[in-house]
């Protein structure tokens, strides 16, 4: 052979081993990121089956202002999260869901108001009951 055929065929060979290399480090690294999506899935399961046993227990125990509070916190902590909708999904890509869903808790919110220790909290819960505003609710 010719100087030139080695060094194309070393370049393909270079070529298809970098391939397989970068493949497998892909390949590898994608099932280890499932693999703690799968496994921190569980941990999520166990920390709700935990928190519907106690509610449950405090339900039959008869306990009901530590439910509703649990309730209200984890409500006020969802509506919370929902405050930078439109600043993360795209306007073709919003629901009405979200919007009604947060009307109904500006309602609620009107009939049991909720106050927040800290302003940055108070202001993302009035941004998000804001959103409820565009319901048409």
């Amino acid at each position: 052979m010719t100087p030139q055929p080695k060094v194309i065929i070393a370049a393909i060979s270079s070529f298809i081993t970098g391939g397989l290399l970068v493949g497998t480090a892909a390949y590898v690294g994608f099932r280890q990121y499932v693999e703690k999506e799968v496994i921190s899935r569980y941990y999520v399961n166990a920390a709700e089956a935990q928190f519907d046993v106690r509610t449950l227990l405090r339900l039959r125990s008869g306990n009901l202002d530590k439910v509703i509070s649990d309730f209200d916190l984890i409500l006020n902590s969802n509506t919370i999260q929902l405050a930078e909708y439109e600043n993360v999904v795209a306007p073709a890509q919003r629901e009405a869901y979200i919007y009604q869903t947060l009307a109904e808790v500006r309602d609620y919110r009107a009939k049991f108001p909720v106050h927040f220790d800290y302003p940055l909290e108070q202001a993302e819960f009035e941004k998000a009951l804001a959103l409820g505003k565009k319901s048409g609710g």
